[in-house]
């Protein structure tokens, strides 16, 4: 049996209601399979700016030795000087998250774009029609 919610809670419940509309609405147009469209300007590479050797001499841990390790170096640096504080080192943090965000960005833009090559698809944007999808099935009909 449900209880009436009282004050506070009930406040609370309308504000997670307005958050999961809020969020509702900004994924109406996200579509995970359809990507990005196709005149999307392609997400430039970021090259690699330190060697391997930098890196190993600078300590960072393999798993993090990618495109953005540059800029990990000196935000590693600022979080020991302000003993791991969250409220500080805040622009080396945010730098390093976009420059994340990007490369997760442009490898899932390469992997649709390989997925579509290799299966002869693409999908319809809004305005241009869409190309012929290649049939799965034989061409046999049953008589």
């Amino acid at each position: 049996r449900r209880r009436a919610l009282r004050g506070e809670e009930r406040c609370e419940a309308k504000s997670v209601a307005r958050r999961r509309t809020r969020l509702s609405e900004a994924m109406i147009d996200l579509n995970p399979v359809r990507g990005p469209p196709e005149d999307a300007d392609p997400i430039p590479e970021q090259p690699m700016v330190l060697t391997k050797e930098e890196m190993i001499r600078a300590g960072i841990p393999p798993h993090l030795r990618d495109n953005c390790a540059h800029l990990l170096i000196p935000l590693n640096k600022c979080r020991r000087e302000t003993w791991y504080a969250p409220w500080k080192c805040t622009a080396p943090r945010a730098e390093y998250a976009k420059c994340l965000h990007y490369d997760y960005m442009r490898r899932v833009q390469v992997a649709r774009k390989r997925r579509d090559e290799k299966l002869g698809v693409s999908f319809p944007v809004e305005g241009k029609p869409p190309k012929e999808m290649p049939s799965s099935a034989s061409s046999e009909d049953s008589s």
